[in-house]
């Protein structure tokens, strides 16, 4: 059965055990009871009343009755809840299309926590490019990935790398063949690139300058390369932003909001399904990191603590 269909036969489920457990409860006259007003005490689910007509429920029907819907009511509520998870995670592993060339995904959303999330674009490259956007593009030392997407007319925009704290940018920045800031020769970094509309992730070692590289940024630290997972990744809970490579060479855009987690845990939530990347390059997080897309009636934003030296856009191809 697939999972989707499991989860709705559960939720039917439940709803004819309590209708059945409704149906049972037969109080003194002058005695309601519904579900919502149950609440607890000491062991047992009991109605919230005064003692006087509690004492009068109990006599008339027994602590064992109450026992018994108790221990109906609990079980419904665990069936509840593991059938909503598995509801959620059925709408989870879905993607879904915004743009032509653009998917998204959030796998973070859970009905248990929906304040949490981790948003993820699948961008193809032969309908759409990766463009970065510098601050003083728009005359500013600084701006958000607001600025930068209305600046742009971008589907969707990201923060980009490191900057020191004149909001200046650490590492390499190529956008449309032209670079705006030299690499740094920092060796757990890595350069994420795009040429011939095909996305590279490379060791600072190994990366060779290339005036056919239409677009290039470098952070770090890598997080998966060839499928496998750095093992030198260290712990620290922060927000995400990030970059990823899947096998059939889309690229992938993942921001968290809500949702600190370790490179660790990133990179293997990048691996897994429904990602599944092959590549996988941390970029600048914590405060800064942050997401704005519009794409017709669909709009996601992220708000950043801070302003950025410069952003990823997605734009289409022309």
């Amino acid at each position: 059965m697939p999972r989707q269909t499991f989860a709705y036969y559960c939720l039917h489920l439940i709803v004819k055990i309590l209708l059945n457990v409704s149906a049972s409860f037969r109080t003194p006259k002058g005695f309601s009871v519904e579900f919502s007003s149950l609440c607890t005490t000491q062991d047992l689910w009991i109605p919230r009343t005064s003692r006087a007509s509690l004492g009068t429920y109990r006599r008339a029907r027994g602590t064992s009755q109450i026992k018994y819907l108790s221990s109906q009511c609990v079980l419904s509520l665990f069936l509840l809840l593991i059938s909503l998870s598995l509801f959620s995670e059925a709408h989870a592993n879905h993607w879904r299309d915004l743009a032509p060339g653009v998917e998204y995904i959030d796998i973070g959303a859970n009905l248990l926590t929906p304040w949490s999330h981790v948003h993820v674009f699948r961008i193809d490259l032969k309908k759409n490019q990766l463009e970065l956007v510098m601050a003083n593009a728009l005359s500013q030392p600084h701006a958000s990935v607001n600025e930068f997407a209305h600046y742009s007319k971008a589907l969707l925009s990201i923060n980009g790398g490191f900057f020191d704290h004149n909001f200046h940018p650490l590492g390499l920045r190529i956008s449309h063949q032209q670079q705006y800031s030299p690499l740094k020769r920092i060796s757990w970094w890595g350069i994420f690139y795009i040429e011939h509309q095909k996305p590279r992730l490379s060791s600072v070692g190994h990366y060779k300058s290339n005036p056919n590289v239409d677009f290039a940024v470098q952070s770090g630290p890598r997080l998966l390369v060839k499928g496998r997972i750095i093992p030198s990744l260290k712990a620290g809970y922060a927000e995400r932003t990030a970059l990823g490579i899947s096998p059939d060479e889309h690229v992938l855009v993942l921001v968290t909001d809500n949702t600190p987690m370790t490179t660790m845990t990133l990179a293997t939530l990048m691996q897994s399904p429904p990602l599944n990347c092959k590549d996988a390059l941390n970029l600048d997080g914590g405060s800064s990191s942050q997401l704005y897309a519009h794409i017709d009636s669909f709009r996601v934003n992220v708000h950043g603590f801070s302003n950025v030296s410069d952003g990823i856009i997605v734009k289409p191809r022309k």
